[in-house]
């Protein structure tokens, strides 16, 4: 609720796919410049399909958005933006509870 109720004040940096495997990488011990890379390749794909072709992210961040504007605030604590503390706050209950079975 937190978390929604910052994105109605204002443009969170936060973006689906990208924040997702930036979390992935941190919660299997990957150093934040690690999973940056991770997030970084989610949001430019090099054929296109990345986040950063979605329209509401263009019209968020403008025309051809750089992953860096969404880097731009420091977080305090152990993630070095508030990209990163977003993504973990977003997306580590998921992923903790997430389980595969096998058949």
């Amino acid at each position: 609720v937190a978390t929604a109720d910052e994105g109605l004040r204002e443009p969170l940096p936060l973006a689906t796919r990208a924040s997702h495997a930036y979390a992935k990488w941190r919660l299997t011990g990957s150093d934040p410049d690690g999973a940056l890379a991770k997030a970084r390749t989610e949001w430019t794909r090099f054929e296109g399909g990345g986040e950063a072709d979605d329209d509401a992210h263009r019209l968020v961040w403008g025309p051809d958005p750089a992953l860096d504007k969404l880097l731009d605030a420091a977080a305090g604590g152990p993630e070095p933006t508030r990209f990163g503390a977003l993504a973990l706050r977003l997306w580590e209950p998921l992923c903790r509870a997430e389980t595969t079975d096998q058949i």
